[in-house]
This record gives C-alpha cells, structure tokens and sequence, in this order.
C-alpha cells in the first residue's frame, strides 16, 4: 500500500517541487497527511455549524470545504462564510450565495404572506365587503409561496366566503320576497297580508350583509314596501267608511219606524176626540206636519215654509274625446302578441308609444285590457331580470374557473372575451345588470386574463424595442450610405463588411408591428442598395 502511494506522489509530482523535509532528511510517508486529517475532521462535524464555518475558512482543500458548507444553513453564519470565501472558492461561494438568497425568498415570501393574511383580517371587519376585493386578494395570494401560513390564510378566507354568500342569498330572499309583495299588489290582497309582507321584507333588508345590497334595490324595495302599507291603509280606511255608513242607515231606519208608529198612534187618539171646529183641525194638521219636518212647532194660523233647496253643484261640460282608432287598436294588439311571444323589447317599444298617444277616449274595456297586459309586461320583466341574474352567476362562476387553467394565451383571450360578449347581450335581454354582480364578473375576468394580458404586454414591448432596433439598423445604414456617397475613394472593404453585418442584424432583428416593419423595410432597403449596387459592380 505504501509502495502504491509513493508510486502516486512520484507520478504527480511537479517538477521544481521541494521536499516537505529539510535536505538530507528523508521524508516521512508512513504517518496520515494532512488531508486525511482533516477529511476525519470533517466526518466528526455531525451538523455543527460553528465548527463547519471554521472548517470552510481554515481547510486548503476545496472539495474538503464544500463538503464543510453543507452542513451551514443559519444565516448569519451563512453570511459570515461567504464574505470570506467569495473571492477564493466560487463554488463554495455558489452553495453559500444560493441558500442566502433562498432564505431572503423564503422570508420576502413570509412578510408578503402576513401582510396578505391581515389585509384579509381587514376586509372580515370591514362592514362593507365587495366581491372584487375578495378577487384581488387571492390573486394576491396565489404568487405568495408560504405553506407555513396558509392554514391561517384559509381560515379567514373561509370567513370572507360565507360573507359573500350571506351576501348573496339576502339579494336572493329580498328579490324573491319584492316578486311575491308586487303580486300581493297587483291582486290586491288582504291588508293583515301585505302590512305582514311589508315588516318582514323591512326586517330582512336589516340583515348583517344589508351594506352590501345595491342601490336600486334599496330604492325599489322602499318604494314598494311603502306602497304596500298604503294600500293597506287605503283598504282599511275604505272598509271603516262602509260600516259606518252600514251604522248609520241602520240608526236612521230607527227613528223612521218610530214615528210610522206614533202616527198610528196619533190617527187613533184623534179618531176617539169630539169633532172641533175646521180652523182648530186646519191648525192641528199644520202643525204635525211642522214637527214631522224636523222643525219648530208651527202656530196655530201660520203657513209652514217650505224647507231651503239644496244649491245645486255647477258642472263643466267636458269636451268628448274621439275612441281610438284602428293603428292604435292595431297597436294594442302588437303589444298583446309581443307579451304572448316573450319579445319583451318589442313589448316595451309598443307600451311607451301607446304611453305616449293622447286625447283618446279608451272606455272600461281598453282600459282594462291595458292594464292587464301592462301587469303582465312587468311581470315577465321581473322574471327575465331574475333570470339574467342567475345567468350571470354561472358567467362569474366560469370566469372564475378559467384562472390558473393550462391553456394558450390566445385560447385564454378568446375564452374570457366570449364571456364579455355574453354579458353585453344579458345587459339588452334582462337589463342592466346590479353593480355588485358587474363587479365580480369584472374582477375574475381581469384575474383570469391576466396571465394573457401579461403574454401580450411583453410581446408588445418586444415589438416596440425590435421597432427601436430596426430604426438604429436604418439610421447605421443611411449613415454608410452617406459616407459612400461623400467620399471619393472608397474602402471597399469596409463597405462589404458593412453590408454584410446589417443584412445579417436585420435578419434576426425579431418581430414588429405590421406598419412600422413596412416603413423600416422600405427605408432600410433604400440605404442599403445605395451600398449593395456600387459593390456588386466593383465584385464583378
């Protein structure tokens, strides 16, 4: 064995070199070397990071030292390390740079995850929480790599996805329950049931989500509430007035069949009295019919007055309109048959015209028939609008679907404008659609088109610098163009070379716009025959 690596050290020994011994010693080969010394060393570290920082910094040995380095991973010891080998051992600096930049990622990665986690915190307290919020801050969360925080995050993710479907399923139920108070309306029920309807749809629009609700809805559903007790009030008000007047013919009957009776009475009693003289009875039937009149008793030998006439109301004659005529009972019938088929625009184009027709006298009849197709109109615009809605929802939900999906930039771009498309024709089918559906279509467009937008962003900028590129090739060759035609001896040399190395520049210039590659083109060409015909000639 001893012969063999004495044989190795004589093979590999350089010439010029001097013996580790002074001279006229012979060396010692039987005891370990240094590198076997430190080799044990290395073996004996068992994950001690100190003793492998001072191993990396002592050792002469570079295969000795990165073997050392793998066993640092703190990183201030990390640091320590590479500011003292960076200029010795590359790739030990390699190992030592490459876990320091991994753990500045690794900590970048966990500030962004907390930060992200408490602007979730945020927006669960937030009284007001919109749906393309929610949006930006998973794709927020979706380029943050934190395994170690995502139970957190999900937690208070969780939290926010109930609140947007509490959110939803209160626009459901007040939608829902404002469908049901219209055609409380519209049949004209009870005023116990629509004062019940009214509070209950009053105590749902106080539910926790209320801040979220939009606008619009807020307004209809006061509106019809209010509407609502009115005609209530307005029912109630008109069946106390008929038992009151029910009460008061019943009381005035009374005293009618009370003085029937007395005058029975009375006829009898004067029937049985001795016969008086004509002036006394002449005074006597003046003054019964005196008080039967509800007046003072009249004097024996005055006349009764007769009781004052009523005033008679002044009435304006008004003028009689003409009944319609045949374009406009055509009309009404267009506008039945639009209703029958669903056409709900073209129903609405003939309601506003015949809103708009006037001094026609329309009768019970029409008008009846009006109002019926008028109530139905409604109707179906509120089942369309429902519709539209739920439509949408499926719109969102396959937007929503797309982010993160495998698939070409330009199949991406297609999928996501189709969806735009289909809501625009949703908006002139059902009407406009509620902000906050709007919002959240918008935002998981947006986020699902980003990866495209950011595709085609770059490839932008690329045509934009290759367009840059092209227009310094065309300025460099108008240049030689120049100098060729200024000069009266030329290096022909130079110019081929020239030639040569703009044709070839030009070639991998890269792609550009359509309008600026026709434009450099057509200049680049011009400056470059002004070199490339003198040159074939001066070749030939």
């Amino acid at each position: 064995m001893l012969e063999t690596r004495a044989m190795f050290e004589f093979l590999f020994k350089r010439q010029g070199d001097k013996p580790d011994g002074p001279p006229g010693m012979a060396v010692d080969t039987g005891g370990p070397s240094a590198r076997e010394l430190q080799a044990a060393a290395l073996k004996e570290l068992n994950g001690n990071e100190d003793g492998a920082v001072e191993f990396v910094l002592g050792s002469e040995f570079s295969d000795l030292r990165l073997e050392a380095a793998q066993h640092i991973h703190s990183r201030d010891k990390l640091e320590r390390a590479h500011a003292a080998i960076r200029n010795t051992d590359r790739r030990v600096a390699k190992l030592l740079q490459g876990r320091l930049d991994a753990l500045r990622h690794r900590q970048a990665e966990v500030e962004r995850a907390r930060g992200c986690i408490e602007q979730a915190r945020q927006l669960a307290a937030d009284t007001q929480l919109h749906p393309n919020q929610v949006a930006d801050l998973d794709r927020l969360w979706s380029v943050i790599d934190a395994p170690d925080q995502t139970a957190e995050f999900e937690s208070v993710r969780a939290t926010l996805a109930q609140r947007l479907e509490a959110q939803v399923s209160l626009q459901r139920a007040l939608l829902d329950g404002l469908a049901q108070l219209r055609a409380l309306l519209a049949d004209g029920a009870a005023p116990e049931e629509l004062r019940a309807k009214a509070s209950a749809l009053e105590a749902a629009a106080q539910a926790p989500e209320h801040a979220s609700l939009p606008r619009h809805l807020l307004t209809d559903l006061r509106a019809d509430i209010d509407k609502a007790r009115a005609q209530a009030d307005t029912a109630a008000r008109a069946a106390q007035a008929a038992a009151a007047d029910a009460e008061r013919h019943s009381a005035a009957a009374q005293p009618v069949q009370e003085a029937s009776g007395a005058d029975t009475a009375q006829a009898g009693a004067v029937h049985d009295m001795p016969s008086a003289s004509p002036a006394s009875a002449a005074a006597t039937d003046a003054a019964a019919p005196g008080v039967l009149a509800g007046g003072a008793p009249v004097e024996a030998g005055q006349v009764a007055a007769p009781p004052p006439a009523a005033p008679r109301e002044r009435t304006k004659a008004k003028p009689s309109l003409p009944p319609p005529d045949q374009h406009f009972m055509d009309q009404v019938a267009a506008f039945e048959a639009a209703l029958k088929e669903g056409a709900l625009h073209t129903a609405a184009e003939l309601d506003k015209a015949l809103k708009d027709t006037k001094n026609v006298r329309l009768g019970p009849a029409l008008t009846d028939r009006l109002a019926h197709a008028r109530a139905e109109l409604k109707r179906l615009n509120d089942w369309a609008r429902w519709g539209g809605n739920i439509s949408r929802e499926e719109l969102i939900r396959a937007a929503e679907q797309l982010k993160g999906q495998p698939m070409a930039m330009a199949e991406l771009a297609q999928k996501v404008g189709s969806l735009r498309e289909r809501w625009k024709k949703l908006d002139g089918v059902s009407g406009a659609a509620p902000k906050s559906l709007w919002e959240r279509f918008d935002a998981a467009c947006t986020a699902a088109y980003a990866p495209a937008a950011a595709h085609f962003k770059q490839l932008s900028e690329e045509r934009h610098g290759n367009a840059a590129k092209g227009q310094a090739l065309v300025e460099e060759a108008l240049r030689e163009a120049q100098r060729f035609e200024g000069d009266g001896e030329h290096d022909w040399k130079h110019i081929a070379s020239a030639v040569q190395r703009l044709t070839q520049a030009w070639m991998h210039l890269g792609p550009v716009d359509r309008k600026e590659k026709k434009r450099l083109d057509t200049e680049f060409h011009r400056a470059l025959g002004i070199l490339e015909a003198p040159l074939s000639q001066r070749r030939a």
